[in-house]
């Protein structure tokens, strides 16, 4: 059995995994298929769409390399605070395009970062906060569309299965 140190930095480790990822697809999603993120783009001009996706990338490459190599708490603090900023606007793009679930599990990653790069840290010692993101995520995504009078109703699913 793991003690609980290494348990907490492998948490923290896959939380940091998280946010790149998502920033990551983000950014490539906005490089390789802006189409498909017509509401998510509407009334950017195109170069502001495409340095919006390759400062993603760039941040979640650079997030990624950081926390994996050990670097100075220093560098990883400027490139989490990188994610943060991203994570949260692009939270405020899904709200402006109506993606509400989204633009939650955007900003309650951004949360769970928040809490690793500030003192509030120390007072969730306690908790997994990798698995209490995803319950907080599973269940406000749950209740949202419980609560959406339909509006997922006609998404095809099917692709999925």
């Amino acid at each position: 059995m793991q003690s609980p140190s290494i348990m907490e930095h492998s948490s923290e480790h896959e939380l940091n995994a998280l946010a790149y990822g998502i920033i990551g697809l983000m950014g490539v999603s906005l490089l390789l298929i802006p189409s498909r993120l017509s509401a998510f783009i509407a009334g950017q001009s195109n170069w502001f769409v495409i340095v919006q996706g390759v400062l993603a990338f760039g941040v979640s490459l650079s997030f990624q390399i950081v926390t994996l190599t050990h670097s100075t708490p220093k560098r990883v603090a400027v490139f989490r605070g990188a994610a943060i900023f991203l994570l949260a606007f692009f939270a405020a793009l899904s709200l402006r395009a109506e993606y509400f679930i989204e633009a939650s599990i955007l900003v309650y990653v951004a949360a769970a970062q928040w809490i690793l790069a500030t003192p509030l840290k120390k007072y969730f010692v306690q908790i997994d906060l990798l698995k209490f993101s995803f319950i907080v995520i599973g269940f406000c995504s749950g209740i949202s569309i419980a609560i959406s009078g339909g509006r997922y109703a006609d998404l095809d699913i099917t692709p999925y299965r």
